[in-house]
């Protein structure tokens, strides 16, 4: 898939640090696979200078929309990035199963799951208390 996946690769001399597979079609860049070398990550910056190099190629190639990945969502905040929630559909053929999956569906969520969603949910409801707050 040469005009749809892009491969970046990050050297330290001879040694590959860092590498991101990205998927790229019309004005939407997709990085979607990132890996560091784990002795290097922290005194490189991997993650900021893989994401700085990536948002350099998107502007010298007139990419419009930057999607990165779906996990390490602090890191992805820090730079600018959304949080932008994910909605999954399904339907099964034996409707017993359909009715538990629903009676169940609420406990389910990301953010019962996912450690680090609880506390971004937590830390926006937060803000939100605190501007309710202030404007009164």
């Amino acid at each position: 898939m040469p005009e749809i996946a892009k491969y970046f690769i990050t050297y330290d001399k001879e040694k590959i640090v860092a590498f991101n597979l990205c998927l790229i079609k019309n004005n939407l860049f997709i990085d979607k696979f990132i890996g560091f070398d784990k002795e290097l990550a922290h005194k490189y910056h991997l993650y900021f200078t893989t994401f700085c190099h990536n948002m350099d190629w998107c502007m010298k190639n007139g990419i419009r929309t930057y999607q990165p990945g779906t996990t390490d969502y602090y890191p992805k905040m820090r730079l600018g990035a959304k949080l932008i929630p994910l909605y999954i559909y399904a339907k099964s053929f034996n409707p017993l199963f359909n009715v538990l999956v629903r009676i169940f569906a609420k406990w389910i969520e990301p953010k019962n799951i996912d450690a680090t969603l609880r506390e971004i949910e937590e830390l926006k409801e937060r803000k939100h208390l605190k501007r309710k707050l202030l404007q009164h």
